[in-house]
């Protein structure tokens, strides 16, 4: 699992996050590396005042041009001084901008000790430079079910999950599908990381090029991974000695190849 527990790190995220709205962000109204989510009040999306994204965090999206230059961008973000025990149907759709090797996700809770469940995100990739780590739905304890990533012809160099539970919770029911991308770190359905289950979650491999192993379902922890599947169609090229598997739960020991 090629150093998978990486994706730890790529969420310790500073601000405190908590609406219903559509950001677009291009050429005009660039943000130059802060982070952005679509429940900011701010109409470049950025961070408010004391690092808060005040708004309701279910429905939002996030759309991002060309001439856009982030940093982490959310559908919806909240952190730990959140009361939020949901986000639900967030949003990011990449058409272009700069992500300066940050991620993306459609949904993040953030907040460590919280409890939020991340359900029904998304995130759709068409195009973009220097993306970084990529998440339909991501909650440090909670349930991530149902979220999706679409990636189509373009560039993804970190970790790309559906949905990922950091700590404790249950990761069911996501997607990921790769088409005629490039993937150059490993790619997971549904990811816990401690103490949960992974279930019916899916990756669909399309052409494309991927580097790093492909997991339907994971838990790296002490949890079961079942009915977790892969799906591989076209002619996709991968990388040496990788790994592919519907789903595998190891315990804490368990580091990698």
């Amino acid at each position: 699992m090629k150093n998978i527990l990486a994706i730890i790190a790529m969420f310790v995220c500073t601000s405190i996050c908590l609406g219903g709205n559509t950001k677009i962000l291009d050429s005009s109204n660039a943000t130059h590396k802060e982070d952005v989510a679509a429940n900011s009040s701010k109409d470049d999306g950025t961070v408010n005042d004391a690092g808060i994204f005040p708004q309701d965090p279910n429905k939002c999206t996030l759309i991002i041009e060309e001439g856009a230059s982030v940093g982490r961008a959310s559908g919806a973000c909240i952190g730990a001084s959140s009361s939020i025990s949901s986000m639900t149907g967030n949003k990011v759709i990449v058409n272009g901008g700069n992500f300066n090797n940050s991620s993306i996700s459609g949904a993040a809770a953030t907040g460590v000790g919280s409890d939020v469940n991340v359900n029904n995100n998304r995130v759709e990739i068409n195009a973009g430079d220097n993306i970084g780590t990529v998440y339909g739905g991501f909650t440090i304890n909670g349930t991530a079910s149902g979220n999706k990533v679409f990636i189509n012809k373009a560039t993804i160099g970190g970790f790309v999950t559906g949905g990922a539970v950091n700590v404790n919770g249950n990761a069911e029911s996501n997607e990921v599908t790769i088409t005629d991308a490039t993937a150059n770190r490993d790619v997971c359905g549904g990811f816990v990381c401690g103490n949960g289950n992974a279930k019916d979650n899916k990756v669909t491999i399309d052409g494309g090029i991927v580097k790093g192993d492909v997991y339907g379902g994971a838990v790296v922890g002490n949890g079961n991974a079942t009915g977790n599947t892969i799906t591989i169609a076209g002619t996709p090229k991968f990388g040496d000695d990788i790994i592919l598997c519907g789903g595998i739960a190891k315990g804490d020991a368990f580091t990698g190849n």
